[in-house]
């Protein structure tokens, strides 16, 4: 298991807050004690200073506000030296509210990220 807490002034950062936890279990398939199973969560939350300078999209009264994530992972040991680690990431509020292109106040609420 794990956590950690960050701050920062928020006058020179763009994130003054951030989170994270998770856990990670080895050795809960039978048969396969080299994997693993893992599960964390984060949060980054965007600093004032930034936010009221910097709206999400041209022409948007959208600011960001901050960005949290979820991702589960396995990691599959296939021979010595060979692992294969499936990832998925959900993400709300990416880039904190990122405006979907320059014309619109759109914003990007969720994301899906898989890979291997």
């Amino acid at each position: 298991m794990f956590g950690r807490i960050s701050g920062s002034p928020d006058k020179q950062n763009v994130i003054d807050f951030y989170f994270d936890t998770g856990i990670v279990f080895t050795g809960f398939v039978p048969g396969r004690s080299k994997d693993s199973f893992g599960a964390a969560f984060g949060y980054g939350r965007i600093s004032d200073a930034y936010s009221d300078n910097n709206p999400t999209g041209v022409g948007s009264n959208v600011f960001a506000t901050g960005e949290s994530v979820l991702e589960i992972n396995y990691t599959a040991q296939i021979m010595p030296g060979v692992t294969v680690i499936p990832d998925f990431q959900y993400i709300w509020n990416p880039g904190g509210k990122v405006a979907i292109d320059d014309t619109t106040s759109k914003v990007v609420e969720e994301a899906a990220v898989f890979g291997v």
